[in-house]
């Protein structure tokens, strides 16, 4: 039985010398500056795909920012860095890919402009050249800058660019995550004046690195930057479903009473019947547990013993609570905190239900 058990316990541990844990997902990002990581003397100026390594776990899903300051589809290509990019990737990779900032000024930046139809060619060439690394490219239109007029309302600076991402991406079935239509809402929603806490806005003194001031409206702040990295996380888990099963902390949601009520008898053994409404359960929500009880007439919640913090506010009803040993009633407005080592139980008097919110802190 010993020779058994040795050789058993012999197969295990060879079986694990020979299957190392796989290597981590990279999530490559070729971009512009609205994307790339900054210089310590361009802070507080932060790219978006600075943020995005915080929603998932590093051993598993490791982020490579190539994206690089002042480049387009042209440059990246004619510098070498789509290249040097690529001779990275491995099978299983993600390549995010994200221009027009500097693609669509022929006067401007004539060095770097990239007309509507080489800018449709160049997308085309990064998703063939992807997946010829059997690697899965992902395509960005670009993040809007900000940019209102004199009524406060908030006007598009892009021209025909996102259009032409958003046809590459049908015309070569394509992952698209539509940044910029996301973060036109995100920052119409913010309004002219609140909307330059996203951006590169400081006032004279406010940073070492700009003395004078900066009044950026492409650039983000940190704050701007995690709002936008924010959004194309949505975007992962909307159209990136590989990816999304990595997510540690998705979005939040809503829900209603109808999509949670579950039926239940009167909580801690107090007999009758109540309904339980447990908000947002099996979601990794934090350290806390959000929940409604509702007790029918007739129906209690049992006394006993905590042993953690718990917090409960009264909806509506009345109630005759004993919390350690003493008794009173509460009604609508009335909150109880009860502490490890307190004792309660609450239970529902009158014709009118009991409606509880019930917070407390999860143990798992």
């Amino acid at each position: 039985m010993k020779h058994i058990i040795f050789t058993l316990g012999a197969v295990f541990a060879l079986a694990v010398t020979e299957c190392p844990a796989a290597d981590p997902v990279s999530i490559f990002l070729a971009g512009d500056s609205t994307m790339a990581k900054k210089l310590p003397e361009k802070r507080p100026e932060t790219g978006w795909g600075e943020m995005l390594q915080d929603w998932f776990p590093a051993d598993e899903v490791v982020i490579v920012n190539q994206a690089k300051n002042g480049r387009s589809t042209r440059t990246f290509i004619e510098e070498g860095r789509w290249d040097a990019l690529l001779t990275q990737v491995q099978a299983g990779d993600y390549v995010f890919i994200q221009f027009a900032h500097n693609d669509q000024f022929p006067k401007k930046k004539p060095k770097r402009y990239a007309s509507p139809e080489a800018y449709k060619a160049n997308l085309a060439r990064f998703v063939a050249d992807a997946r010829a690394k059997n690697a899965t490219p992902v395509l960005l239109t670009p993040v809007v800058r900000r940019r209102f007029d004199e009524n406060g309302v908030f006007y598009d600076t892009h021209g025909v660019y996102p259009d032409l991402v958003r046809d590459v991406a049908i015309q070569t079935n394509t992952a698209l995550i539509d940044l910029h239509a996301s973060s036109a809402i995100f920052v119409q929603e913010y309004g002219a004046e609140r909307s330059k806490d996203l951006f590169l806005w400081l006032k004279p003194g406010e940073s070492a690195n700009y003395p004078e001031g900066r009044e950026d409206d492409t650039h983000f702040s940190a704050y701007g930057a995690r709002a936008m990295a924010s959004l194309v996380l949505q975007g992962i888990l909307e159209s990136v479903q590989g990816l999304a099963e990595y997510v540690m902390k998705a979005p939040g949601g809503v829900q209603s009473d109808a999509d949670v009520a579950t039926a239940i008898g009167g909580p801690h053994k107090g007999g009758g019947q109540a309904t339980d409404y447990w908000f947002f359960k099996g979601a990794d929500a934090g350290k806390f547990i959000f929940r409604k009880i509702v007790l029918q007439p007739g129906s209690a919640i049992g006394y006993h013993l905590h042993d953690k913090d718990e917090i409960y506010y009264i909806l509506g009803g009345r109630g005759k609570l004993l919390l350690n040993g003493e008794i009173s009633e509460v009604g609508p407005g009335t909150a109880i905190f009860a502490r490890p080592g307190d004792s309660h139980g609450l239970k529902q008097i009158g014709e009118a239900d009991l409606a509880i919110i019930v917070v407390y802190e999860s143990k798992d």
